[in-house]
Formats: structure tokens, C-alpha cells, sequence
């Protein structure tokens, strides 16, 4: 039975007329009537206009500063607002936090550098939804501004192929050769404990063998010695990690083995004097200890030792080696905290870098330490360059054209290149000039030999190594 519809019930007999209005049950009339159905709609509800959005003026901010307070206050209905919702349109915003995305007011944080639109979506209480988008740009840092790039033309040339594209590969150089061990062999779908030794001027290969399969090595070089340090391998869900040092000897080409003192991969590596240290990193059973450690193997007397760096650094750290002086700095902790060893007193001390970062990159370059891109505290990502004089202590910044969060830097003719996705950011430290170039090839590693940079990039399931020609 509908209770939504009005029924007009009219009986007609010789003596009276009866008219019933509402709701009726169905009967049956013994006597001679006629009995007309009529059905009768309701009136529709009036809803009235729909609401109208205002997500607020289109916003612009300068690096550091990465949040911004988003105002749909100005917002109307005439019946009034029951709901707002605030949300990203852009999906690479990746760092983007929204809080009180379903007030008025909200507060976006983890903003990089670049165009950010924001929807704001109102509803009133008839149930009607008006939109409206925001516009906020977040330029380069303020002291960044207005710096000139020339752009140049880049160009690849060919001389070696890897048969496979291994992820994780660990990559050095030594006596004019480069060495790729490890990692994950998508070819072979397992870890790989191949290293594959490339002569540059021969262009011929070599192979030595890890004494166990594994990725996410640490390389460092010391005189005629390459050591590949830790590692781990995973299966997706479980990892383990490794506390192996596997040793190749340049003139003998024979590997010898060695042990860090506690398990773990994402170290950093430096090679000072007759030492080499592996510091910080991480593992799942002990990281809190590896995170501080370091192991330092001391050539001359095959003496391994300890030492402890004055905050964790989990990863995303770099180390770099200038004089008698290793520098390690940044990490998965975003410290701004640098940790330098010095191998004459075998004194430790602390520098302050001029913001904090992870996943950074450092070069040197006459006596100048070039800390940049990574990301910051917040995981903003950063297009700073902190040019550091370890002579005087002091530092200088510049700017990077973009904000990736990651960039590879080499040497090359005098000039450093700062790589991240097929585009390149060259700085002549000469004059200070900026140039700039772009490359269409899939870029996984870069390092530098006698001042020439070698890229090496992913086509066709290879690895391709290639020599950087710039115009």
C-alpha cells in the first residue's frame, strides 16, 4: 500500500454521493455503484539554488617554506553549508598533507617546488555540491632567483653494454675500469653476485664473483683494493642483510674476504689515507646500532676498529673525502649534522650543514664540497646547492633549476653535472655560470674517470654505458 499518493474515492447511488479522500483498502460493493481511481502526485519539494564555492585567491611562496593555510570562508548558500572538502588535484604530490581538509580552513603542508591546484567541494542541506580550484605556486628560494641558465647540447656516445639491467647495483671506479656488482637481476629474476669489471680504454669486460648474491652494496676504493660492503636481499616482505666485505685486488685480480662488525646495507662509504670507513646504514634486527657505527679497516696493519658518529644516519647519508678529512653528511633522519673524521688526529668532530637533508648528493671540487638536492625534514625536496670551502669553513648556496629530491653529480671538464632524470644542471665553478641541458635516456648511475663523465643508462632489458659529450 503507497502512502506517497492521494486517491479520490467517489461512490455514486440514487440516494447519496459519498466521497472519500486519503489512504482506501480495496472492497467490493454488492450494490450497482461506479468506482473511479484517480491518482494525484505530490507537490516536489523546493530545493532552491545550489551552493557556490570559493577556494580563495591563487597563493605564491618561496622555498623553505612549504605550507600554505587554504580559506573557502567566502563560500555562500542562503540555506546553509553542511560540508567542505578540501583535496590535491595534482596525484605526483606525493608529500602533500591536507589537515582539516573538512573545515573551511585547512592547512596544506609537504609542498615542493612547482604548481599546486587544490579543489575545494561544498555541500548544502538539500544535498547540492558546488566546486572551486586554488592555484599555489611554490617558487625556488628567494636568494635563487633570477639566475641565468645557458642551455648546451648533450650528447651520449655508446662504448659498453651490460647484457642486464640489474636494480640495486653498486658501481666504482679503479684504474680506469668500472665495476657493477650486485644487485637485482631482472634478466635472471634474483639477486646477482656477478662484478662485471669494464676496461675503458679496451672496452673489454671482466667478471669476478661476490662470495654471496646481494644488493644494495656499499663501494669503496682505496689504492689498488675495491671493497664491496654489506648488503641485503629481500623477497618483498622479508629482507636480510650482510655483514660480508668482498675484497678485488687490482693487480692481482683475485678477490679475499673481510667482515663489518654488524650486519646492514645503506652505508657510506670513504676511503681517507690508508683507511677505509663504512658509517651509519641500517638493519631491521639491530639498526639502531648500525645507524652509528662505523667500521674502519686500516690498510697497512689489516686491523679492523670502531667508532660511533654523533647522530644516526639510516641512509640517504653521502660521504666525501677531502685532505686527511672524511666528511659524512645528511641522512634518512634529515640531520643537518655532518660528522667529520680526522685520519692524522683520528679525531671526530661536527659541522652544521645549511639545511637538513636526506638522499643527497656530494662532490668535490678544489678543495669545495658540493652538498645538494635530497629532501628536507618534511620530505619537501630540495633544489638548494651549499657550496662548502673546507679551507675556511664557510659556505655559499645556489640553486639547482629544479627540485627532483634526487640528482647524481660527476665531474667533467672542469665542471660539475648535477643528473636527475635525463636532465642536466652544469655549475662551472670558474665564473659561477649555470648551463643547462636534457637528455630523452632512461639514466640509472653516473661517475666520473679522470674528469669525463660516464652515464649509464636502461634500453632494451641492457645496461648501456656511455661516454657525456657536451657542446
Amino acid at each position: 500500500m503507497k502512502t506517497s499518493t492521494i486517491f479520490l474515492i467517489e461512490i455514486y447511488t440514487s440516494r447519496m454521493i459519498i466521497v472519500f479522500l486519503g489512504v482506501f483498502f480495496l472492497f467490493t460493493c454488492e450494490t450497482e455503484e461506479e468506482i473511479e481511481l484517480q491518482s494525484l502526485p505530490l507537490p516536489e519539494t523546493k530545493k532552491g539554488p545550489p551552493p557556490t564555492a570559493n577556494a580563495g585567491v591563487d597563493q605564491e611562496i618561496n622555498y623553505p617554506e612549504n605550507s600554505v593555510r587554504l580559506d573557502g570562508s567566502n563560500s555562500f548558500d542562503s540555506i546553509g553549508i553542511i560540508s567542505y572538502n578540501w583535496k590535491g588535484i595534482d596525484e605526483s604530490d606525493v608529500n602533500l598533507t591536507i589537515y582539516n581538509g573538512d573545515n573551511s580552513f585547512a592547512l596544506a603542508t609537504g609542498l615542493d617546488q612547482g604548481t599546486h591546484l587544490f579543489e575545494l567541494s561544498v555541500m548544502n542541506r538539500s544535498k547540492l555540491i558546488d566546486k572551486d580550484t586554488v592555484q599555489v605556486v611554490v617558487h625556488g628560494p628567494e636568494f635563487c632567483e633570477g639566475i641565468e641558465r645557458t642551455a648546451i647540447s648533450a650528447e651520449l656516445i655508446k662504448i659498453g653494454t651490460l647484457s642486464e639491467v640489474r636494480d640495486g647495483i653498486s658501481i666504482a671506479t679503479a684504474g680506469g675500469k668500472l665495476f657493477f656488482a650486485g644487485g637485482w637481476s631482472n634478466l635472471k629474476n634474483n639477486f646477482s653476485n656477478e662484478i662485471n669489471v669494464f676496461d675503458i680504454s679496451g672496452q673489454s669486460w671482466e667478471l669476478a664473483k661476490l662470495r654471496i648474491a646481494r644488493g644494495g652494496i656499499t663501494s669503496v676504493v682505496n689504492g689498488n683494493k675495491v671493497f664491496f660492503a654489506g648488503g641485503a636481499i629481500s623477497d618483498g616482505w622479508d629482507a636480510s642483510f650482510f655483514d660480508d666485505i668482498d675484497i678485488y685486488d687490482l693487480e692481482s685480480k683475485s678477490m679475499s674476504f673481510a667482515r663489518l662488525s654488524t650486519d646492514g646495507a645503506g652505508m657510506a662509504g670513504a676511503a681517507i689515507g690508508d683507511k677505509v670507513l663504512f658509517a651509519g646504514g641500517y638493519n631491521y634486527a639491530s639498526n639502531i646500532d648500525r645507524n652509528r657505527r662505523v667500521d674502519i679497516f686500516n690498510l697497512t696493519s689489516g686491523e679492523w676498529t670502531q667508532a660511533s658518529l654523533k647522530n644516526p644516519k639510516s641512509g640517504g647519508h653521502v660521504a666525501v673525502s677531502v685532505g686527511s678529512k672524511a666528511y659524512f653528511a645528511g641522512g634518512s633522519e634529515s640531520s643537518d649534522n655532518i660528522d667529520v673524521y680526522d685520519n692524522t688526529t683520528d679525531i671526530w668532530s661536527s659541522e652544521t650543514m645549511y639545511e637538513s637533508k636526506t638522499n643527497l648528493t656530494g662532490i668535490l671540487l678544489d678543495s669545495k664540497i658540493y652538498w645538494a638536492s635530497g629532501s628536507t625534514k618534511n620530505w619537501t625536496k630540495s633544489p638548494v646547492v651549499e657550496i662548502y670551502d673546507t679551507n675556511s669553513s664557510e659556505s655559499t648556496v645556489t640553486c639547482l633549476s629544479q627540485a627532483t629530491g634526487w640528482h647524481k653529480a660527476v665531474l667533467h671538464e672542469g665542471k660539475i653535472v648535477f643528473i636527475s632524470s635525463g636532465i642536466l644542471d652544469i655549475y662551472n665553478p670558474e665564473n659561477g655560470a649555470w648551463y643547462y641541458s636534457q637528455l630523452p635516456a632512461n639514466i640509472t648511475e653516473a661517475i666520473s674517470v679522470n674528469d669525463t663523465a660516464y652515464i649509464i643508462t636502461s634500453e632494451n632489458g641492457q645496461m648501456l654505458i656511455n661516454k657525456l659529450k657536451l657542446d
